[in-house]
């Protein structure tokens, strides 16, 4: 009988350390479901679907769920974000990463919580037929721009080309001015480019009718992120476990808000809103779509941060003189770490609290079963997750792969023709190296070869068919032309309008001296180097032709060696060859 009271105590053991796990976490719940913790969050503008993911986290109850009573504050001019968390109104709030980072060098006390658009969104357009093309065409003309917000990485992107522009209230190199938010000014020549977000041409090109020409600080190597959550570095330190709690149930909301983007643009449309002019479903929509390349929700983990990256934008703002040094990032970026201890000390103190409680056994099974089934579940969604984001990682270094080995030269420029991207043979065939090319317009291998009507013909194709294939002659950087094969693509997107151009070549300068090798063995005499019958007869062709327009008389002289068989026998072939030389 002994074996048996030893299994009967040990079942009674772990029954009891189950139902202490059980109703513990019941009792946290119902806490929460009580007494759901009061927390604000500024939005940044008005409601759009830039928020989405705020908007989905509140009505899916996402914040419920974590027990959070969450207000979303509209964004309005007078309410500014970083004022809103350090005066106290608000505990979290949305900011531009680069206006984030630089008023934490500046000595206020933000902390990044979590990254959502991991590019920046602002860009300047203008009329493509005003010609701009390039920072330096805006040299003299009229720019309006946010002057308070977003201004960093479009002056970084003037000063990597060269142009010392100090801030957006310069008259000079670029005439700046404060932003109208009104199209019709660019439309009417009021002013030649204007800052705005990317997510915002979709509906331009719908609203205006007319397509823009874009400057992209992220063309020219200046990538900031965008859109952040922060809070205060004093909020932080009292309430860790809010922040956990806060920063999943909004990414929960974002994965749910991009994944289904027609529901969340409805709702959006029932917020009440101080916006004068009024959103429509499809502007959403497109803005939605828009958002994808800068959140990149299948490529990143929505909320991801680096904080080597946050240093780089901290950089930018060094180089610009806008600050004076580096020394305030300490602590700047939330580490998950922290959200991992906040759950740890929850759950220490809850053990505490219910380490007497011995009742609710059978609710205990319960709920260890479905816990069970829950882990099973979420195991095989992550290891869903991992083999599709581990599948992407493929694809994108297959696609590298193929891109830095092609023994062809490739080149990748934007709709304006400036260069992104060339590979290493690019580089083996024309002598520029992939820096030096950046940035630069194919110009810069043009031979002068060909007329203007050659180009002229080839820009033709590529409008009309979407691609030119044929031979062309091009400049080295040492200055030697050489002949290749090249074919040029348009890559346009579901609306036909040109994005990107791809060009692949090959040099054929062996090719052409083989050519050449073959015509000189038809046409001359491998002994003697002398023409030979073939061309002695096109040449005669020609001159018999000649001579009957000109009506003029052809004399044709034939001279032969006499006794030269009976050099060879008596001296040998080598001898008479010589001789015949």
């Amino acid at each position: 009988m002994e074996p048996i009271k030893s299994d009967t105590r040990k079942c009674s053991l772990h029954a009891l350390l189950y139902l202490v796990c059980a109703v513990g976490v019941l009792v946290h719940a119902s806490a929460y479901a009580v007494a759901p913790e009061k927390v604000r969050l500024q939005l940044k503008w008005y409601h759009q679907f830039q928020f989405s993911g705020y908007y989905a986290a509140l009505a899916k109850g996402f914040y419920r769920d974590e027990g959070l009573d969450v207000e979303l504050i509209e964004g309005a001019k007078e309410r500014l974000p970083e004022r809103m968390v350090l005066d106290g109104q608000a505990e979290f709030a949305i900011h531009d990463g680069g206006d984030l980072i630089y008023h934490r060098l500046q000595g206020e006390p933000l902390v990044a919580v979590a990254t959502i658009f991991q590019h920046s969104p602002y860009v300047l357009i203008s009329k493509k037929s005003s010609g701009i093309r390039h920072p330096s065409d805006l040299i003299g003309r009229t720019v309006l721009i946010t002057q308070n917000q977003g201004d960093a990485p479009i002056l970084s992107m003037f000063h990597r080309e060269g142009i010392k522009v100090k801030s957006t209230f310069d008259k000079e190199p670029v005439r700046f001015a404060p932003h109208t938010w009104n199209f019709d000014d660019l439309l009417a020549g009021r002013a030649d480019a204007m800052s705005a977000y990317i997510t915002e041409i979709p509906a331009i090109r719908r609203l205006y009718r007319f397509e823009p020409a874009t400057l992209n600080p992220l063309d020219y190597g200046i990538d900031f992120y965008g859109d952040t959550l922060f809070t205060s570095g004093a909020y932080l330190k009292a309430n860790p476990e809010t922040v956990v709690r806060f920063r999943r149930a909004s990414l929960r909301g974002w994965q749910y808000a991009m994944a289904n983007r027609g529901e969340v643009a409805d709702h959006i449309l029932t917020l009440a809103t101080t916006r004068k002019a009024k959103l429509d479903r499809q502007a959403l929509l497109d803005e939605a779509e828009a958002m994808n390349d800068i959140v990149l929700p299948t490529l990143v983990e929505i909320g991801n941060m680096n904080p080597g990256r946050w240093e780089q934008m901290a950089k930018v703002y060094l180089e610009l003189g806008m600050v004076s040094s580096l020394s305030n990032l300490s602590d700047f970026t939330y580490e998950a770490d922290a959200e991992k201890q906040a759950i740890y000390n929850r759950l220490r103190w809850l053990g505490f609290i219910l380490a007497g409680i011995t009742l609710m056994a059978i609710i205990s099974l319960v709920w260890l079963r479905m816990l069970r089934s829950q882990v099973r579940l979420r195991t095989q969604e992550l290891t869903d997750e991992i083999t599709e984001r581990k599948q992407a990682e493929e694809k994108l270094h297959l696609a590298a792969s193929v891109f830095s080995h092609a023994r062809e030269g490739i080149t990748i420029t934007g709709s304006d023709g400036t260069i992104i991207d060339v590979n290493e043979a690019f580089t083996r065939i024309t002598g520029y190296s992939r820096e030096e090319a950046l940035g630069k317009n194919p110009r810069i291998i043009k031979s002068n070869h060909h007329a203007p009507e050659f180009y002229t013909a080839l820009w033709n194709d590529l409008i009309e068919k979407g691609y030119w294939n044929g031979e062309i002659w091009n400049r080295r950087k040492n200055g030697e032309l050489y002949p290749e094969i090249l074919t040029i693509s348009a890559v346009r997107d579901e609306q036909g309008v040109t994005q990107y151009y791809v060009a692949l070549f090959s040099d054929i300068s062996p090719m052409k001296e083989h050519e050449r090798q073959l015509e000189h063995m038809a046409h001359y005499d491998v002994l003697t180097t002398l023409p030979n019958r073939v061309l002695l007869a096109d040449r005669l062709h020609q001159a018999m032709a000649q001579a009957q327009r000109r009506r003029q008389r052809l004399a044709v002289a034939y001279l032969d060696l006499d006794g030269f068989k009976a050099v060879n026998d008596k001296h040998g072939h080598k001898t008479g060859d010589q001789l015949s030389c």
